[in-house]
């Protein structure tokens, strides 16, 4: 009866012992796939360890799938977006080029423009999602005067101080700012955006029913829609276009230009065939 015991004991161990070593087994193989990626990108994007070491951040692919990890594969974003915008800013790694994904903006955040389920929307490199995917598109601001090695501009998603975006939702057109709350409603077919910048003098041009107004910094109309053009303080010399130079803007109504100020008030009648304001 002892050694039945004994042989009992031993047994019971040994069904633990096998157990455990299966359980083990299982949890490296989770492990495996949680950390397994068909592909790993390195990216020319830089954060820094808690010891003060720098390392690179890194794009992952699972199947069709886009996500980002940082050195330790420690997960940034999973593999949830479906592609991703290069914003045309790189390095040379190994004698490869290495992408960009995140802009340096105004506001000092780093944002990334991803495509989820067919919508676009904004990340950030602190893991937080700074406008979710429901817009259709998202207007790409491309500094021209700037370059990287190979003749690409650099692209941005905010305007030119950091502080609005230009969506697409239902195919219209609307204004939100950087914490995704909505300035100006999907009402407009354009915005003018001159020279890389949206607001000239805390205003901006935008069409609706096929004629142009203005907004100002919130989003709201401070003239009618009843512009046929918006001009530039150079009509010859569209690369010199803005808005409002010396607190004007040359508008067109009834087929002659004219100009207002920046309440809409009219500052030069609506006679000329051409106007061109002076430099300063």
């Amino acid at each position: 009866m002892k050694n039945v015991k004994v042989l009992g004991l031993i047994t019971f161990l040994m069904l633990i012992s096998i157990s455990c070593k299966n359980f083990s087994t299982q949890s490296k193989e989770s492990d495996n796939e949680i950390t397994s990626y068909d592909s790993i990108e390195e990216t020319n994007h830089w954060y820094e360890e808690k010891d003060g070491s720098w390392q690179r951040l890194k794009l992952v692919r699972t199947g069709a799938k886009i996500g980002f990890i940082y050195g330790n594969e420690e997960e940034l974003f999973p593999c949830i977006f479906d592609s991703i915008v290069d914003v045309k800013s790189s390095s040379m790694l190994d004698g490869q080029w290495i992408n960009s994904y995140f802009t340096h903006s105004y506001d000092n955040n780093r944002y990334a423009k991803v495509k989820q389920d067919g919508k676009w929307g904004l990340i950030t490199m602190e893991g937080k999602v700074a406008i979710p995917c429901i817009y259709d598109e998202i207007y790409d601001f491309v500094y021209s005067e700037q370059f990287r090695f190979d003749g690409s501009p650099l692209i941005d998603f905010w305007d030119y101080e950091g502080k609005t975006a230009v969506v697409k939702k239902n195919e219209k057109l609307g204004l939100i700012n950087t914490k995704g709350e909505v300035l100006a409603d999907f009402i407009y077919e354009e915005f003018f955006i001159p020279d890389v910048r949206l607001f000239y003098a805390n205003r901006v041009a935008a069409k609706k029913d096929g004629l142009w107004g203005f907004l100002n910094e919130k989003g709201k109309p401070i003239t009618s829609f009843i512009y046929e053009a918006v001009g530039s303080r150079d009509l010859s010399s569209p690369q010199f276009i803005s808005t409002f130079c010396g607190g004007m803007a040359i508008v067109k109504k009834g087929g002659k230009w004219g100009a207002i100020d920046t309440e809409g008030n009219e500052k030069v009648p609506f006679t000329y065939d051409y106007i061109s304001l002076a430099l300063r």
